[in-house]
């Protein structure tokens, strides 16, 4: 739902870009830019069974820690970041955003949605993230510069609502 969005908001055209999903799951985001734009993206995850699942329909993906991102990719590699609905559930947000600012383009861009308010249950979502305001200063306190495109929508699957961003480094 988030990427029909983008072509609204997103200041660059699409398919040139290098892409990366960080917490790919069942990896609907590589279906959408390949039926959209013919555009292959990457993806990453650290959950067993959606791996598999991406494998097994010879989908770009694997197994990567977004704490170590930078183990795994050169500074500057991706044009667009996308995160929706795992940043919640790192154990330390913001060495992830952090992470993902190194991996990105001079001119890069991070589009997310997160749940707001992100409580740790420690069974889960180990971020804690009371409102926009928060997470938006994690954001700058990661390096990235400018807010592009936000609302926060109300959840159809959750009680919290969803804060959905566009942000460049």
């Amino acid at each position: 739902k988030y990427l029909d969005h983008l072509d609204l908001i997103f200041p660059l055209p699409i398919p040139p870009l290098q892409i990366l999903d960080v917490g790919c799951r069942a990896f609907d985001t590589y279906d959408w830019f390949l039926n959209k734009y013919n555009k292959r993206i990457l993806g990453i995850d650290v959950g067993k069974d959606g791996l598999e699942y991406c494998l097994k329909l010879k989908k770009p993906c694997f197994y990567c820690d977004a704490h170590i991102l930078t183990q795994f990719f050169n500074p500057k590699t991706f044009d667009l970041v996308l995160a929706f609905h795992s940043l919640e559930h790192m154990f330390n947000i913001r060495e992830v955003l952090r992470n993902i600012n190194s991996v990105l383009t001079t001119q890069g861009f991070l589009f997310l949605a997160i749940p707001i308010p992100s409580v740790n249950e420690r069974k889960g979502h180990w971020a804690n993230i009371p409102n926009e305001a928060f997470m938006k200063e994690l954001l700058l306190e990661a390096g990235f510069n400018k807010v592009l495109y936000e609302e926060t929508v109300d959840s159809k699957f959750r009680i919290a609502h969803e804060y959905v961003a566009l942000v460049q480094k």
